[in-house]
């Protein structure tokens, strides 16, 4: 049989259909040998890789409650810190080391000064995957080993040739990639809106406590004038109601950065497919990035579409 390796692509949210991807492939007894993964492919392949079952992935990414997991910061080198992310990643994996996985893995990052492509297959688990997810403007960039990283889809968004050069005979690539005429600005859905909803007060509840411990630090030190600042900060609830009621959109700009990341990365999936042996495409029209109240829906576009592919694919690995 066949060395298999499977080469998962990014997309934020619409990664969850990577899930249903590899509950298809492990339905249908179709064994992965290899993995890769970039940004929330990265993520799905390191779970599974460390011996999460598929009933635990599909429990632990429809309940989570993904609001929690911000961590807005006044804004410098990225709006979100990325800190409770990277705990959460840690429990799920058990810090483990590339070497306790059940199944090899690579997962790719961008050196964001000198452009090149970081490849992890050694070390901390969670470290790789916290620096492969670095959306760039959303996320800070993650500081390892003297090197500043950020996501992996800019230089590789779908990492084919990788799991190639790991010993695969077969490369299976999920693409997650839209074309630019089908890029979705807002999902219209009542489940988006309503997470939007909790990002939004997040986001707000954020920024005012940062500024009201930054105020009451230098409380000796700030102008008289910025005093009465103070006052109006310490009720929050009275803020996040008048930025609500007069349609402040603050998520807005993330949805413009993310939707700008996908058309830039649509071009080199292009090109990475090119080596695939197979690939996946499961059909994300209508969807976003920013999709985290439509998890279940997602994991079913990539469990319907792999089904519908398995018989090429066992006629290709045999």
């Amino acid at each position: 049989m066949k060395k298999v390796g499977l080469a998962l692509g990014g997309g934020t949210a619409l990664g969850f259909s990577h899930i249903g991807v590899l509950e298809s492939l492990e339905k249908n007894k179709i064994e992965i040998d290899y993995l890769s993964g970039t940004s929330m492919g990265a993520v799905i392949a390191a779970l599974y890789a460390s011996g999460m079952s598929i009933r635990d992935m599909k429990e632990i990414t429809t309940t989570t409650r993904w609001e929690n997991l911000v961590d807005f910061k006044l804004p410098d080198r990225g709006i979100l810190s990325g800190d409770k992310i990277e705990k959460f990643l840690r429990v799920l994996l058990k810090n483990k080391q590339f070497k306790d996985l059940n199944i090899p893995l690579a997962v790719v990052a961008t050196d964001i000064y000198n452009g090149e492509k970081i490849i992890f297959k050694k070390g901390d688990v969670a470290s790789a995957v916290r620096a492969s997810i670095s959306l760039p403007n959303i996320f800070v960039p993650f500081e390892y080993n003297n090197r500043v990283l950020i996501d992996g889809g800019i230089v590789d968004p779908i990492p084919v040739d990788i799991a190639k050069s790991m010993g695969a005979d077969i490369v299976i690539a999920t693409d997650l990639s839209v074309p630019v005429k089908n890029v979705v600005i807002n999902s219209k859905t009542k489940k988006n809106k309503k997470f939007l909803k909790k990002i939004e007060k997040k986001l707000i509840e954020q920024e005012i406590n940062q500024i009201n411990n930054y105020t009451n630090k230098h409380k000796d030190s700030i102008p008289w004038f910025l005093k009465g600042v103070t006052a109006v900060l310490n009720r929050p609830k009275t803020l996040i109601e008048y930025f609500t009621k007069h349609r402040l959109r603050i998520p807005e700009f993330l949805t413009i950065t993310s939707n700008s990341f996908s058309i830039m990365t649509s071009e080199l999936s292009r090109s990475a497919l090119k080596s695939a042996d197979y690939v996946i495409k499961p059909n994300l029209k209508g969807f976003t990035r920013f999709d985290f109240g439509r998890v279940e829906d997602l994991i079913k576009r990539g469990k319907t579409k792999t089904d519908s592919s398995i018989k090429d694919i066992k006629k290709l690995i045999k």
